[in-house]
């Protein structure tokens, strides 16, 4: 089997993350990948209809399988030329909302929307229609608001690589203890990740603000060496993978109740959840999940062994591609 993948960018991002461990996992069972890449790290599209079929001769692949692609819609076009049998996870809400996040001057959308933005996404029911194309997504609210537009992913599972993302201390037996706050400083522009609440937060906890950019290793062994991570989003994220990195690390996720972190997250259980935008109460929970003990942590790790492992996302994929090529 050989999969060739389609994604707009070839840099850190949560579904560029998922995408390459995904890779990874299914070469591990023989399956061959590659990617087809739209846009360079600056954002300018880099493919064309020449580079695309080129891609295509070189390659030979068996299904085309879509991810992010909004950055270049001819792409719909061109996978219909293939025949190919071909698989879309929706990683953003890109097929129906311009912003892809759902909200239009810094207020969440209704759903469905009512358009404020002026303009929808055009053919895009069609073309799933007519490509039989399997769309996926990574949680159920995501999986709602797809349907209001008549578009009907399956859920697929999100994994982690656990060799990656190891299990952290907590001052037990003489080990180092954990220290701080993990919290992703987004750019600069993206107000909606919540950058701004969760150095508030941080500073009234007067916790240590961690924020690390670099290998997946160097992140790992930040986010393992925290105490909390926090995950102010103040849009519905399809997944959000800081919350499954976190627990595999056993470092406790506080996050606003929104889509795919209230998918992964049990309030009190497995991390801890704000209503949506309500900063007191996210402060709150911050504080319990600081007090939390190493039981607790140990059952965040469990949680991602059981649930969110790449292993699992690998097979859900398998089986996906595999009932796509036996129609």
């Amino acid at each position: 089997m050989r999969i060739l993948h389609v994604n707009e960018h070839d840099k850190p991002g949560g579904a560029e993350t998922t995408i390459a461990e995904l890779k990874e996992g299914l070469e591990r069972r023989g399956v061959q990948n590659e990617s087809y890449i739209l846009a360079d790290v600056d954002g300018k599209i880099i493919s064309t209809e020449i580079t695309f079929w080129k891609a295509m001769h070189n390659f030979q692949p068996d299904i085309i399988h879509l991810h992010n692609i909004g950055i270049q819609s001819a792409i719909l076009d061109w996978v219909l030329e293939t025949k190919l049998p071909l698989v879309w996870t929706l990683h953003d809400y890109w097929p129906f909302c311009t912003t892809r996040m759902t909200f239009w001057g810094g207020r969440l959308c209704p759903i469905p929307c009512d358009y404020r933005c002026g303009e929808h996404r055009e053919g895009v029911k069609e073309f799933i229609e007519l490509g039989k194309v399997i769309t996926l997504v990574e949680n159920p609210t995501s999986q709602w608001m797809f349907e209001q537009y008549g578009i009907y992913p399956k859920l697929i599972a999100c994994g982690v690589d656990l060799d990656k993302w190891k299990y952290g201390t907590n001052g037990t037996n003489g080990t180092k203890s954990r220290k701080g706050i993990f919290f992703t400083q987004a750019d600069p522009h993206a107000w909606w990740k919540g950058e701004k609440i969760a150095k508030r937060i941080i500073a009234k906890l007067g916790e240590q603000a961690i924020s690390v950019r670099g290998t997946t290793e160097q992140v790992a062994e930040a986010m393992a060496s925290c105490k909390i991570a926090l995950i102010p989003s103040l849009y519905p994220e399809t997944f959000c993978r800081i919350a499954m990195e976190a627990k595999a690390c056993g470092t406790v996720s506080v996050a606003f109740s929104v889509a795919g972190l209230a998918y992964q997250i049990k309030d009190g259980e497995t991390g801890f959840l704000a209503k949506m935008g309500d900063e007191i109460e996210l402060l709150e929970k911050a504080k319990l999940a600081l007090e939390v003990d190493e039981d607790f942590r140990q059952r965040l790790r469990r949680d991602v062994e059981e649930n969110w492992s790449l292993n699992k996302m690998v097979d859900e994929y398998l089986e996906v591609y595999n009932a796509k090529l036996h129609k």
